[in-house]
């Protein structure tokens, strides 16, 4: 018996050693991405109606166009230019209507800047009328895999009788535009 215990007792380990699993092996592989920004927009000028000296006039006027009506010195459109990284692009280009603009001093009302915009899928000098809300097509005229190209331009109207008594102020404010894919 006592040769039985002893064999059984060298036996287990054996058997231990038997049933152990083999060495397993791991390895790592990191994951990475790097998301290019398919739209980006930058300001490339300010709405600027410039020093009004003459607010008799029934609107102060700085157009789409380029064109100064009735404003003042260094007055000038804005511009917003779309530059997305593929073909082409369906955007919805979300602009307000108007915007109030500051007295520097917070001493004075402020004055509303009633907007207006024109769009153009290459960076000329002019574009058509837009809408809020319109649909435009950001294309490119270098064909597959090219950049493509969208400019808004921003001009806009304060009411002469809005700038009434506010004579020395100066007034700021800024627009906030934002693009959406279709």
């Amino acid at each position: 018996m006592k040769k039985l215990i002893a064999l059984v007792a060298l036996f287990v380990p054996v058997v231990a050693f038997a049933q152990a699993p083999p060495n397993d092996a791991t390895a790592t592989v990191n994951v990475s991405a790097t998301i290019n920004a398919i739209l980006e927009m930058e300001k490339v000028q300010d709405l600027t109606f410039g020093n009004i000296t003459n607010i008799a006039d029934s609107a102060h006027v700085v157009a789409t166009s380029g064109t100064i009506h009735n404003s003042g010195e260094s007055a000038q459109r804005g511009m917003v230019d779309f530059v997305a990284g593929i073909d082409s692009a369906f955007v919805e280009i979300v602009v307000p209507d108007s915007v109030l603009i500051s007295d520097v001093n917070a001493v004075e009302d402020d004055i509303t800047v009633y907007l207006e915009y024109a769009y153009s899928n290459t960076s000329e000098t002019t574009g058509a009328a837009y809408v809020a809300g319109d649909t435009v097509e950001l294309i490119s005229d270098n064909g597959i895999g090219a950049t493509v190209y969208g400019r808004i331009f921003i001009g806009g109207h304060i009411k002469a009788a809005d700038m009434t008594g506010k004579e020395g102020a100066q007034f700021r404010g800024s627009i906030t535009i934002n693009a959406n894919f279709f």
